[in-house]
């Protein structure tokens, strides 16, 4: 259960590494810089972080379902969250 968790977070701070780093996903980036309200949250990677934890919960596995038997939309939020702090600390400490 904890490797499970622990690759799904590994998975979303992956994807979100190579979204904001990698050229592959350039040209998507650039389409979201031309827009002044999807500008903001599509090109942060502290924020897109939250995002991919929520979907990578969503589509992959949902540790906090499986473990808490709590509501799907609330754990994926909360796996989102974690998955958003633990981005904005790589990032604070210039690890990431």
């Amino acid at each position: 259960m904890v490797i499970q968790i622990l690759l799904v977070l590994l998975l979303s701070l992956a994807i979100n590494k190579m979204w904001s780093d990698s050229d592959i996903f350039r040209p998507l980036r650039n389409f979201f810089s031309d827009y002044k309200y999807l500008r903001k949250p599509f090109l942060c990677s502290k924020c897109m972080s939250f995002w991919f934890g929520f979907i990578c919960s969503l589509l992959v596995f949902d540790p906090f379902f499986v473990i808490f038997n709590v509501p799907v939309g609330f754990s994926n939020a909360c796996f989102g969250l974690i998955c958003h702090h633990i981005t904005c600390f790589l990032v604070d400490k210039n690890l990431f």
